[in-house]
This record gives structure tokens, C-alpha cells and sequence, in this order.
């Protein structure tokens, strides 16, 4: 008869509750080594540390919120994302001038607001799930459940709207959740790389702001209670709205900007107050720039006189050009305006406040924005500068600026690689690095994908290339993508240029020293206007040129390519 083992049964252990918050949510035992666990590293998950705060280092010197992590809304499994939307997140989505809606305001109405908690949960996990695409090691299962439970955060802040909206509930209450959740989802749908489903949000964020309770501010903010808070967080956050306005205005052509703020600036030759009052006087003018370039100057840029047109209609012709010509000025001396008071401002700061090192954190950030601000003025005024010219020539005589962009954004990236990796500094001077994985708020990409287009310095335009290869992504923007569509337009122009003096061109290798200067660049081979749409893996791309005739007459020439990117670089 066989022998009857006796059962085995598995030794009773006191259960660990400090353990990190991935081995919790797996519901496995933690060895709770410092600063990552030995179970998370060896089974490819991402070790995301521990409920207490001051038990982690935080990955930079900057500063944290003071929010309590004891959220009473949450579950045990959002904890994670929620902390890694704090101490991670809300740093690298927000510019600097912003920081305080995304490390602060936002945060503190999770507690209160459900929707607003939805929506970053579904943000943080997105940018978790992104990270992981960039080369972190995670097993399938793992970014798979991490996607999906994106997808269901971001599903849950939709019903919470729709609810808000179908109950008809005091609006007074319910407009700031609304409000700040649209933000989030803003966020999280250029995170995934849908623009329209972003342009959808945005619209209905911008019908809101345009409603007399928000205008007047006279509504709650979830647990906000003084009047002054409210009122500062509201115009932070009308602020952030207004900048993403001008960033799909300047990526969709056919877009106006429809988006004021509440309070009105107006440039003076006096110092700017603070950096956000010359932000708030830079974008009242884009805004008008854009009103003005979509409205009044693609009428006339093309505009020539018909010598046998009615004297009527030719004197109400040239009467309509000069006002246009007359707004451009005026919008012209406003950016002068804005360029001197700003300068009075740098030149104000006093160098002792940037010599401690306690601050360096925020001095960095001055300094970038200082940046952002005047790459934002320098691609504004050329914009402006040639909105009547129907010659794309006219581009030349704007080299200084150009090249002064060119080295602002190398400026802004080399600040944000070095602060990020403050010992590695040979990999930027190898150029192999990458800057940004994500950010909110345009800021190089679209001045340096300007450059590459418009200035025919060969060098300039080259160098502008091989910086928008590196600078991430800003929101609708994505420097790779755009880097491409930038360097099969310079083909374009170039490979013309050359068979024109009778050089040899190559298509595997169309930048050649024998095109420098812009004057190499034929007229009627310079690319005028570009389109892009992108179709799954493919980018198509609409280019559009003037070819002369005889004598004044013109015919426009439509050239259309298919490229096709890396599929690393697809959003």
C-alpha cells in the first residue's frame, strides 16, 4: 500500500505592508529594496516606490508640491499613477510658466473633483505607457494593462462630464470641473497623437471661457475656497488654454483664433511687471498677428492691380491694400514695443538673485522661459514682417533672425538635456541625445521647423534640421515628424538650385557644400506654402510654388510627396 505523504503547506509570514506600489497592485511580496525592488527589476516591471514620500529622491533637484498623499477618493491601485503624476508628470508635461496649475491646482481638486481625478490617472498612466514605449523594459502583459486602464480612466472623465451635463446642475459649481478636466484631456489626446480629438476638447473649452460666468469668475473651484485662489488659478488656467490656441493656430493654417483673455494687454515702453505679464502682452499680439494674417493678408499677398478693372473697384482695391499694409505697421510697432520693454526687463534683473544656488532650479526655469519668449517674438515678427510679400526672397533679408532662433532653441535644449543628465555632458557635445519625450506648451519645434522652411542659408536651415530631430515632442507638434517633412522640402529646393548650375545632384545626398547662400536658391524654386496630412504610417505632403511666364504672368506649381517615417516616430 502506497505511503500517505503527509500535505504540504506553505509557511505562515507576516504580510509587508510598506512594500512599493507595484508589487501591491500585483499583490506579490516586495523585498523592498532601495531604490527599486529586486521583484519588479527581475520580473521587466517598472518599480514605481513607495507610498511615503520622503522615503524616494525625487528624479531632480526641483521643487514638490506640499500635497498630502493621503487621498481618501483613491483606490489602492491608483496611488501609483497618482504619485507618479505628482513627482514626475506635472514636471515634464508643463512648461515653467505653468507649473503651479500642474503641480498644485490640479492635484488638490483630484480630491474633490471626480472628473478632474479621472482625468489624470488617464493622463499619468498614457505618459507611463509612452515612457515604456521609449525603451524602458517592460514585459507586454504589463504595458498592456497599463493602456488599458488608461483608456478606462480616460472613459470615466467623459461620463463624469456627460453626467454633469444631462443633470443640468448649478453651473456655477460645475463649469471649473469641466474646465480643468478639459486641460487634462487636452493633454492626453495629444499624448496618444489624435490632434483632432485634442481640437474637439479645445473648442469646447474655449466656448466655455467665452461664457459670461467664466468671464466674471464668478464660480467655485472644487476646494479652493478664497476668492483669490480661485481667481489665480482660473486665469493660469485661461492662460494655458490661450496658449494652446496659438499652437493649433499655427499648425492648422485655415484655423483663427477665437480665444481673449479676460484681461486685456497692451504693450508700453515701460518694463514688463513680470514674466507672465510679457507672456499674457506676447500672445494679446500673436493673437491679433493670427487674426490678422488669416482675415486681411492672404487676400493681398498675391494681390496685382488689373489695369483694365472699373476705376472703382481698383481705387477700392488700393484702398484696402493700404489698410492692410497700415495694420501690419501697427501691429509691427506693438512688437517693437513689446521687444523693448521686455529687454528693459532682462536687463532689470539684478545678477546677485541668479549667483545663489538655492534658487538654480528656478533660475533655470527663468532662463528658459526668457528664451521660449523671445524664440516666440523673433518667429512672430518675421511672420508679420512678410505677410503682404508675394516673394519668398523677401525671407533673406531676415538671416540675423533666423540664425538668432537657431541658437536659442539649441540654447533651451541643451539646458533641459543637461538639467536632466547634469553628468553627461559628452553626449551632447556628440549630439546624441533626446530632449524631451513629451511637452505640453510649443516652444522650438515649431520656430526651428519655421527656419528649416524659410531661411535658404544652407547651413542655418541644416543645423535647424538637425535640432528638430532632437526636440521631442510639444503638444501637436512632433520635431521628428516635422523634421522630415523640413528636409524633403530642402531637397525640393536644392536639387532645383543645382541642375540649375549644372551641378551634379544626388538624391541620397542633396546637402552639398556648393548650395550655401540663399542667393543660390532661384526664385521659382522656393517652395511658398506646405501641407501635411498624416495617414496612418505614411505623411503626405503638399508643396506649392511660383513658376514665372512671360512677363508678369504666373502659374502655380503643385508638387505632392509620400514619405514614410520610422514607425518609432508615429505617435
Amino acid at each position: 500500500m502506497a505511503e500517505i505523504l503527509p500535505r504540504r503547506t506553505r509557511a505562515s509570514k507576516p504580510k509587508v505592508k510598506s512594500g512599493c506600489l507595484t508589487c501591491k497592485e500585483r499583490h506579490v511580496k516586495c523585498d523592498e529594496g532601495k531604490p527599486q525592488c529586486t521583484r519588479c527589476i527581475s520580473s521587466g516591471w517598472k518599480c514605481d516606490g513607495y507610498l511615503d514620500p520622503f522615503r524616494q529622491q525625487s528624479f531632480n533637484d526641483r521643487e514638490r508640491p506640499s500635497v498630502s498623499l493621503e487621498m481618501s477618493p483613491y483606490a489602492a491601485h491608483d496611488c501609483r499613477h497618482a504619485l507618479n503624476f505628482r513627482q514626475y508628470v506635472a514636471f515634464r508635461v508643463s512648461s515653467p510658466l505653468y507649473h503651479e496649475i500642474w503641480t498644485q491646482t490640479i492635484p488638490l481638486l483630484s480630491d474633490s473633483l471626480p472628473a478632474v481625478r479621472y482625468a489624470m490617472l488617464a493622463l499619468s498612466s498614457q505618459y507611463d505607457f509612452l515612457v515604456n514605449e521609449k525603451g524602458i523594459s517592460y514585459s507586454y502583459l504589463a504595458k498592456k494593462k497599463v493602456s488599458q486602464y488608461s483608456s478606462q480612466q480616460y472613459g470615466k472623465a467623459i461620463k463624469r462630464i456627460i453626467q454633469i451635463l444631462d443633470s443640468q446642475a448649478n453651473f456655477r459649481e460645475t463649469l471649473s470641473e469641466i474646465l480643468v478636466t478639459c486641460l487634462l484631456l487636452i493633454s492626453y489626446e495629444l499624448l496618444r497623437g489624435c490632434g483632432t480629438a485634442a481640437l474637439t476638447h479645445l473648442d469646447g473649452a474655449i466656448y466655455l471661457c467665452s461664457l459670461p460666468a467664466a468671464r466674471s469668475r464668478n464660480f467655485t473651484l472644487g476646494s479652493l475656497s478664497s476668492a483669490d485662489a480661485v481667481l489665480t488659478a482660473m486665469d493660469l488656467i485661461e492662460r494655458a488654454f490661450l496658449e494652446l490656441e496659438l499652437q493649433a493656430t499655427a499648425f492648422v493654417g485655415a484655423r483663427i483664433p477665437r480665444l481673449v483673455l479676460s484681461k486685456l494687454y497692451r504693450p508700453t515702453n515701460s518694463p514688463c511687471s513680470s514674466l507672465m505679464a510679457a507672456r499674457d502682452s506676447l500672445s494679446a499680439i500673436e493673437v491679433r498677428v493670427f487674426q490678422f494674417i488669416r482675415h486681411v493678408a492672404t487676400k493681398w499677398k498675391y494681390y496685382k492691380p488689373k489695369q483694365r478693372s472699373p476705376t472703382e473697384d481698383f481705387q477700392s482695391d488700393i484702398y484696402g491694400l493700404n489698410s492692410a499694409i497700415y495694420e501690419r505697421n501697427i501691429l509691427l510697432g506693438d512688437l517693437q514695443e513689446w521687444e523693448s520693454s521686455f529687454e528693459a526687463f532682462i536687463k532689470g534683473i539684478s545678477p546677485s538673485n541668479l549667483s545663489s544656488s538655492r534658487h538654480f532650479a528656478s533660475d533655470c526655469r527663468r532662463i528658459e522661459t526668457n528664451s521660449t519668449l523671445l524664440l516666440s517674438f523673433l518667429t512672430t515678427f518675421i511672420m508679420l514682417s512678410t505677410s503682404l510679400e508675394p516673394e519668398e526672397a523677401t525671407y533673406d533679408l531676415f538671416f540675423i533672425k533666423f540664425t538668432k532662433i537657431v541658437t536659442l532653441a539649441e540654447e533651451i535644449l541643451a539646458r533641459r538635456f543637461l538639467e536632466e543628465h547634469p553628468s553627461n555632458c559628452s553626449c551632447w557635445e556628440r549630439k546624441s541625445f533626446d530632449c524631451s519625450i513629451f511637452q505640453l506648451d510649443m516652444c522650438v519645434v515649431f520656430p526651428l521647423y519655421f527656419t528649416a522652411l524659410k531661411c535658404r542659408d544652407h547651413r542655418t536651415r541644416v543645423h535647424s534640421l538637425s535640432l528638430l530631430r532632437r526636440s521631442g515632442r510639444e503638444g501637436v507638434w512632433d520635431g521628428e515628424l516635422m523634421a522630415l517633412v523640413a528636409e524633403r522640402v530642402i531637397i525640393c529646393e536644392e536639387a532645383t538650385a543645382q541642375v540649375l548650375h549644372n551641378l551634379r545632384f544626388d538624391e541620397g545626398k542633396c546637402f552639398e557644400d556648393s548650395i550655401q547662400g540663399p542667393e543660390t536658391i532661384p526664385e521659382f524654386a522656393r517652395v511658398h506654402g506646405t501641407s501635411i496630412d498624416l495617414d496612418g504610417s505614411r505623411i503626405k505632403l503638399s508643396c506649392s510654388r511660383r513658376i514665372p511666364l512671360i512677363g508678369d504672368v504666373t502659374r502655380w506649381e503643385y508638387l505632392k510627396f509620400t514619405l514614410f517615417p520610422r514607425t518609432s516616430d508615429i505617435p
